[in-house]
């Protein structure tokens, strides 16, 4: 390993990828490499792009310094790959478990210095990197590689036991290395070769072939390890096992009893673990167990991580199917996830949003089929909220994979939970169809979004929810319009003036608390269509009305940027700038306020722009320049814009 990455770094492949099967040690190998190298680096769960993002986004802050993002974005992951190419120390990167090549791709630190690993295990085109095959380890003699692995993680305590025992044991565990390391582990902790051999056979004749996602030595040595355990560590593992592989850590347990939302939770937590979540102590024992028997691999904190095999086999011997334990884990996540006032749209909440997330995915993923059965009817109801406050993060995220992938389980789960007359059902159906037609699905956005305008026609007939439905119809047809050939069929922009006019008047007959700001949104996309439409005077009044309105509905600030922005854009256009200019600078100084600690941010860099395009056009050369340089912005291609729009004295 070591001499094929330090010709990697010679030559022209970035790195080595481990392919091989589940539980023959592509992570083994990997983490192994990673402790002996000693070298400066970083885990990275690379199954999901925010994982990749966030890893690189911790690195740079311990490595570097760096100030650690609200949010993680390509921008600042971009800016943390730099800093690696030009670092003097050397460094290692493992990114485990990639699924899709493509994914990684563009993350890859690359540099003299730098060594880069993938596992995986599908066999996708990493041409680019240097393939290793990992399999079992061979066990045929006493010096075998099988053998030593065993003996290694059995430690001192090895040398009290036969070297005969440990072939022995290693040729019963049929060289599979995650059943090498729990076994030595158990080892470590003074049980014999020998009579590790014997319980483990004696479990896989008990209890053969349990499943076909893991072989029967690596089920049985986990099994056994379990036993070995006390009764606040299997509890522990048992509901880890639901969470996502990497990022368990005490926190996630003793964090919920002090939650915004552990009154509505708790009955969710049998009573004789609610004490235990409220001793740290005890929970702190209790996964330093988990480490000593090698279920939990890594240090205390945020870095421990349980193999996936090793989750499987602990889901599958909970019994009823894992229906109580994957309950209370989700009504542990519920307890403390940003909600309420605490809404994961303000910034304040997103490292906790980015580091609850995953879990909260995860527990939805592996515990999906049983919320169908009869437990499911209200006993998900952390898990709804769950999927709700995710999405709605993966969205100001950006993240519309993220944010689609939740939509849809959230749409599934709610309909079978609530029915489709609830009115949460169109909130979650406009969302999604939303999010999809941003990325070109507009086929399937169309049903969902004229499906949630009928079950609120039908239902919430004079309501803002109402007019929400046919504000976002609306803006299906404008994003058909804007994509052009790309997109299914044209815009319907006549159509769409129609709607946004009519849901006006719906909302200007609603109570004065919500009449204003359903109005805004109304008289925000009517302003933008008939910027489309060329007449730059209406387009300027309706996006003015827009700004009142919001402003009278005591709108989020990040809403009232928006419309800033959007009214200074249509002043700009139509020659006055100098009425543009304190609107632009009023949206660019909410977003980077709301966005301080991520200056790449997609919405701070486009207020950004506006804002200096204005300076640049009202030849205020010193402050443009400055918010270019703030922002990292291209000023050649600002003045390039900015040389679009007439001049004031022009006018």
């Amino acid at each position: 390993m070591r001499s094929k990455l330090r010709a990697c770094r010679m030559g022209p492949k970035l790195g080595v990828v481990l392919q091989g099967g589940g539980g023959q040690g592509k992570t083994t190998l990997a983490r192994h490499y990673a402790e002996q190298s000693g070298l400066r680096g970083a885990w990275i769960p690379a199954q999901s792009r925010e994982g990749i993002l966030d890893a690189l986004a911790r690195f740079g802050n311990t490595a570097f310094g760096m100030d650690l993002p609200s949010e993680a974005k390509e921008t600042h992951a971009g800016v943390v790959l730099d800093r690696i190419r030009q670092a003097k120390r050397p460094a290692l990167f493992v990114f485990d478990n990639v699924e899709d090549a493509k994914l990684v791709r563009s993350f890859i630190p690359q540099g003299p210095r730098v060594e880069v690993i993938l596992t995986t295990r599908p066999s996708g085109d990493f041409s680019d990197f240097e393939t290793m095959r990992v399999g079992v380890l061979p066990s045929g003699d006493l010096t075998s590689p099988a053998v030593q692995l065993l003996l290694q993680e059995a430690g001192a305590q090895a040398a009290g036991h036969s070297r005969q025992d440990a072939l022995e044991l290693a040729q019963a565990l049929g060289g599979l290395p995650l059943a090498l390391i729990i076994a030595g582990a158990m080892a470590k902790q003074g049980q014999s070769f020998d009579n590790l051999r014997r319980e483990i056979a004696l479990l896989i004749e008990q209890e053969p072939n349990r499943s076909e996602a893991y072989p029967d030595s690596v089920g049985a040595a986990v099994r056994l390890s379990y036993e070995a355990l006390s009764d606040d560590a299997k509890w522990v593992a048992d509901v880890c096992a639901w969470f996502a592989p990497e990022g368990l850590e005490e926190r996630l347990f003793t964090d919920a009893p002090d939650g915004d939302w552990w009154h509505l939770r708790s009955d969710e937590i049998p009573e004789r673990w609610q004490g235990f979540l409220r001793d740290p102590v005890r929970v702190r024992a209790a996964f330093a167990e988990l480490r000593g028997l090698s279920i939990l691999r890594g240090e205390a904190g945020a870095g421990q991580a349980m193999h996936r095999l090793t989750a499987a086999v602990l889901r599958l011997g909970q019994p009823g199917e894992g229906q109580a334990t994957a309950r209370a884990a989700a009504a542990l996540l519920d307890s403390v996830y940003p909600g309420g006032s605490r809404t994961p749209e303000n910034p304040d909440t997103w490292p906790e949003c980015q580091r609850l997330t995953p879990h909260a995915v995860s527990v939805w993923e592996k515990a999906e089929g049983l919320w169908r059965g009869t437990w499911s009817q209200p006993g998900w109801a952390a898990m709804d909220t769950l999927l709700n406050q995710a999405g709605v993060f993966l969205s100001v995220q950006e993240d519309r994979a993220g944010e689609i992938a939740v939509g849809r389980a959230s749409l599934e789960l709610k309909r079978a939970r609530l029915g489709e007359e609830a009115r949460e059902v169109p909130v979650v159906m406009g969302n999604l169809g939303l999010a999809l037609s941003e990325v070109g699905e507009f086929t399937e956005a169309e049903d969902l979004l004229d499906g949630a305008l009928a079950l609120n026609v039908k239902h919430r007939a004079k309501s803002a929810d109402r007019v929400e439905s046919q504000v976002h119809r609306a803006i299906l047809e404008i994003r058909r319009h804007e994509a052009g050939p790309k997109s299914d069929k044209p815009g319907d922009l006549d159509a769409t003036a129609d709607w946004l006019i009519e849901a006006e008047a719906v909302a200007a007959d609603l109570p004065e608390g919500k009449a204003a700001n359903s109005q805004a949104s109304c008289w925000n996309q009517l302003s933008y269509l008939r910027r489309l439409k060329g007449d730059a005077k209406a387009s300027a009044e309706a996006a003015e009305r827009a700004l009142d309105l919001s402003r009278a509905g005591g709108a989020h600030r990040g809403e009232i940027a928006a419309v800033a922005m959007n009214v200074g854009a249509v002043w700009l256009k139509a020659g006055k700038a100098d009425k543009a200019e304190e609107l632009l600078r009023e949206a660019y100084e909410i977003r980077a306020e709301i966005h301080a600690d991520t200056p790449g941010h997609s919405k701070r860099q486009n207020a950004a722009g506006w804002y200096a395009s204005c300076l640049i056009v009202l030849e205020k050369t010193p402050e443009a320049r400055q918010i270019v340089d703030i922002e990292g912005l291209d000023w050649a291609e600002r003045v390039r814009i900015a040389a679009q729009y007439p001049r004031p004295d022009r006018t």
